[in-house]
């Protein structure tokens, strides 16, 4: 879809990083902040197009993209991507507008699952590396750090690289949501499928694929014979 891409895990961590709430005044400093740190090495011939396909692409796994705000230059907005020319004299740096998408595909998800009606980010591009950038999300429960950072990384990396997306994609986000959501007891396969409207096979391979990835534990069998799932934390 948009050529080549390399993007790599330099660090990912929560906590209060008290250093960043005054570059961006809808922080609150009582939800803590998922730091990741990415390197990202991406040179698409055509970055705009490249983004915008790519933006359209998750719109379909992101339920709420459509509805962020970007607040910083506007040449880096996401859904706008396609409404500027790829001749213009300031043009984007390709790698800088990917770190700032995976902000807003992290804050979806983290939104989503848990049912948060605001959270907030920011990226940032490094001094001393051209390819590394901080980002940082309010993270209002730090034990979906590695999922949602795991999800948003593979979506985005599958879909430019043309392969079929991990975990099943939006299935994976509806069954995560709906385990978190009843996350104090163990759900029968029965009843998510029900409740997603989807096939239970469909939902075994999305639930095979957390309890491979140690997102998610099968309980032991209880008198009725039933599997019974539950989100963990890796």
């Amino acid at each position: 879809m948009g050529g080549e891409v390399r993007i790599q895990i330099a660090g990912c961590e929560v906590g209060p990083h008290t250093e960043v709430l005054p570059l961006n005044s809808r922080f609150r400093p009582d939800v803590p902040l998922l730091k990741l740190q990415v390197d990202i090495d991406w040179d698409p011939r055509h970055p705009l197009r490249a983004l915008s396909c790519l933006e359209e692409r998750l719109v379909e796994l992101c339920p709420g993209l459509r509805q962020h705000q970007c607040r910083g230059h506007l040449r880096y907005h996401i859904l706008r991507s396609g409404e500027q020319p790829e001749d213009e004299k300031e043009p984007i740096e390709a790698s800088l507008a990917l770190a700032h998408l995976l902000e807003h595909v992290l804050i979806d998800t983290l939104a989503f699952i848990t049912s948060s009606p605001l959270l907030s980010g920011i990226t940032g591009a490094r001094r001393d590396s051209a390819q590394r950038f901080d980002i940082f999300v309010e993270c209002p429960d730090p034990s979906l750090a590695p999922l949602i950072v795991r999800l948003a990384v593979s979506w985005i990396s599958e879909l430019l690289g043309g392969t079929p997306i991990d975990g099943g994609g939006r299935l994976t986000l509806d069954l995560v949501h709906f385990l978190y959501q009843r996350r104090s007891e163990g759900l029968a396969m029965k009843e998510i499928a029900q409740h997603l409207g989807r096939e239970p096979d469909e939902v075994r391979q999305a639930l095979l694929w957390l309890e491979q990835n140690a997102f998610a534990r099968k309980e032991p069998v209880n008198l009725s014979g039933a599997e019974r799932y539950r989100l963990q934390a890796p």
